[in-house]
């Protein structure tokens, strides 16, 4: 049996390293200097959720280059456009993206720019740590 690890991000990275190296605080000390309650990372873990498919994911992409109408979307898709709507409207929900309608079109964005530097930057960060991990 290895040595046990635990993933650490430092500098913007995401790492793992050796358990003992990491473990200098006792749980008490970790739970006391933590600001999230427990509503704030169910939060926090429903967006991430939301995050966690990749036909959502290729979505994301896709609308950070710019605005998109349903049938835009549904052209890079080989699904069905009732799922392709399931995933919209899960983004929607999470607050990940907004929706207008023109005539008899929907199109679809990223709700603002703090939102799309997010998702930019999981998506930078997840590609890093999988080329990393393709690499060992």
């Amino acid at each position: 049996m290895g040595v046990p690890t635990v993933v650490v991000m430092a500098e913007g990275h995401l790492s793992r390293e050796p358990a003992e190296r990491v473990t200098g605080m006792e749980m008490d000390e970790i739970s006391l200097e933590s600001k999230c309650s427990w509503e704030d990372l169910r939060e926090q873990s429903e967006f991430l959720k939301s995050l966690a498919d990749p036909v959502r994911l290729k979505i994301l992409k896709l609308l950070l280059r710019g605005e998109l109408c349903v049938c835009e979307l549904a052209s890079v898709f080989h699904i069905s456009q009732p799922t392709l709507s399931y995933h919209l409207r899960i983004l929607e929900r999470e607050g990940i993206l907004r929706s207008r309608r023109e005539g008899k079109s929907r199109y679809y964005s990223i709700r603002n720019e703090e939102v799309a530097g997010i998702v930019s930057r999981i998506m930078e960060l997840l590609e890093a740590w999988i080329e990393r991990t393709r690499l060992k």
